[in-house]
């Protein structure tokens, strides 16, 4: 290993630490990169060695395995945090290890609409790009025109909107978002801070937003609520060890305290088998899994 990266890196780091879960073992590397330059030489390290290299956001759609996962887990620096609104304009730079929430929050408060529907999705504003969050008030993708991304050879480039392809909870960002470049509506600070408040309290009503979950387990499929599908099985409130299924919204498993990964899984499971059983439905999982082979 390169000593002059091994401040950035550490060793068997436990990564329940650093998911919304609070589940998962630890990572063989844990590296922090400070600059695209740090970045640049530990995707070029770690890959002369063969280790396979994951990129953490903020750890909110995350599953990680109880057994931990090898190669290296990357989580960009606090020199990635960054939000900077153009004065005059409605454009405005965000690096991808500043929050969501902050971003969202700023936007408003200058009176740019396009992000204010997102309030209430945690996370980096990276991760949230990358698989275009949100929901039915609005996704971050909207108000992407452009973005930094460094491959895994190291080398940066900027992808223009128009070489970007948004859907639904994914995109098609190859790499390591750096930053992103946003505009937004001209909106009235007012309406704009009322609109947030009332997305982020119907939010807090019908979603466990303080719970240790990784937001919606899966998908929706075409046309239909898999949390009303779930929900109509009877499953809220239904566990396997400490997993259990919100009692506030069916397509969220929550951590009640002592869960594990293979809880999880095994929740997981029953649900899509039971949904497969009774309304020939195919689940597909929105969280991420990681090291379970």
């Amino acid at each position: 290993m390169n000593m002059d990266l091994s401040e950035i890196i550490t060793e068997n780091e436990p990564l329940a630490r650093h998911t919304y879960f609070r589940i998962g073992g630890p990572a063989k590397f844990f590296v922090q990169p400070r600059t695209e330059g740090e970045l640049a030489a530990v995707l070029g390290t770690f890959a002369e060695e063969g280790e396979d290299i994951h990129i953490l956001g903020g750890g909110t759609n995350l599953l990680i395995s109880d057994d931990g996962i090898g190669g290296a887990v990357i989580r960009l620096g606090k020199e990635f945090a960054f939000c900077e609104f153009t004065e005059g304009s409605t454009r405005a730079v965000v690096g991808a290890g500043h929050t969501l929430a902050s971003v969202v929050r700023q936007s408003v408060e200058r009176g740019l609409a396009g992000l204010e529907g997102v309030i209430g999705v945690p996370g980096t504003f990276g991760g949230a790009a990358f698989m275009n969050a949100g929901g039915k008030h609005g996704n971050v993708g909207d108000v992407i025109t452009s973005a930094t991304v460094m491959g895994f050879d190291g080398t940066a480039r900027r992808v223009e909107r128009d070489e970007i392809e948004f859907s639904y909870r994914s995109s098609s960002i190859d790499g390591i978002l750096l930053q992103a470049e946003l505009e937004f509506e001209r909106g009235d600070a007012e309406e704009l801070s009322v609109r947030m408040k009332d997305v982020l309290q119907q939010k807090r009503d019908s979603q466990p937003l303080s719970a240790k979950s990784a937001g919606c387990a899966f998908k929706n499929p075409p046309g239909q609520s898999a949390g009303a599908l779930i929900d109509q099985l009877g499953f809220k409130g239904v566990s396997v060890g400490g997993a259990q299924v919100s009692e506030k919204h069916a397509n969220f498993i929550v951590n009640t305290g002592d869960a594990t990964a293979a809880h999880v899984l095994e929740l997981i499971d029953i649900i899509r088998e039971k949904v497969k059983l009774e309304f020939d439905v195919d689940l597909d999982l929105e969280v991420r899994l990681w090291g379970f082979g």
